[in-house]
């Protein structure tokens, strides 16, 4: 069976726009759409160059926060986390939420 249609995660950075111009040639860019999930830890300009990228690729793009999905495993973590300083751990939640949207 052979993928028709694909929704990619863009984040701005080199593997996803590599990723999303694979699919838009091998699918056409009406069978691609473009999701950015920005959250606590997101750019601007990342979420530009994900916007940007679908616009030169010609597909549809969708901007869909995952703070909310980040707050509620912060949350559901703080006892875990209790006492220690924020770090990239805290950054590493969001890449995990995205990868859960």
């Amino acid at each position: 069976m052979c993928f028709q249609r694909a929704i990619i995660g863009l984040s701005g950075g080199i593997d996803s726009a590599l990723t999303a111009s694979i699919a838009a040639d091998a699918l056409g860019p009406e069978n691609v759409i473009g999701v950015g999930m920005p959250g606590p830890y997101s750019s601007q300009g990342s979420i530009d160059d994900a916007r940007e990228l679908a616009a030169n690729l010609k597909f549809r793009f969708e901007l869909l926060s995952i703070n909310e999905i980040c707050n509620a495993a912060r949350s559901t973590l703080a006892p875990v986390f209790a006492g220690l300083h924020a770090d990239v751990t805290e950054e590493n939640i969001q890449s995990r939420a995205a990868g859960c949207s």
